[in-house]
């Protein structure tokens, strides 16, 4: 599912989380789900999972994983052992290092950053 640089920030996300808080990993029998939760969490963050413009529909991520219901509840502990906090994200993803994002979202950000102030929407 999509490129390898977004599989290497889903494997730091599960890295992270799993030294930070190993308790949040997915128990036997949840692989996909959890696999489905940092896909979408890591794909959230970088706008590529998501409403558009987004390149990915959450509900086509989700499929691919097999399921039909939405992992994002699933990804709440995994962010919040990540230090995400959870209930000021309002719908969006900020994972907190760039070490997370691919380089086309960190590009985005910095162009955001560095635009005039009366250009930015």
């Amino acid at each position: 599912m999509l490129a390898i640089e977004f599989r290497t920030a889903c494997r730091r996300f599960v890295a992270r989380a799993a030294a930070n808080d190993p308790g949040d990993l997915p128990p036997p029998g949840s692989v996909e789900t959890a696999a489905a939760a940092v896909a979408w969490a890591v794909g959230r963050a970088n706008g590529l999972v998501g409403p558009p413009p987004a390149a990915i529909p959450s509900g086509q991520a989700q499929a691919w994983f097999g399921l039909s219901g939405s992992a994002s509840q699933r990804a709440g502990p995994m962010l919040r052992a990540l230090g995400v906090d959870t209930d000021t994200l309002f719908g969006r993803v900020v994972l907190g290092t760039p070490e997370l994002l691919t380089s086309a979202r960190r590009g985005v950000l910095l162009r955001m950053r560095d635009a005039p102030a009366d250009a930015v929407q």
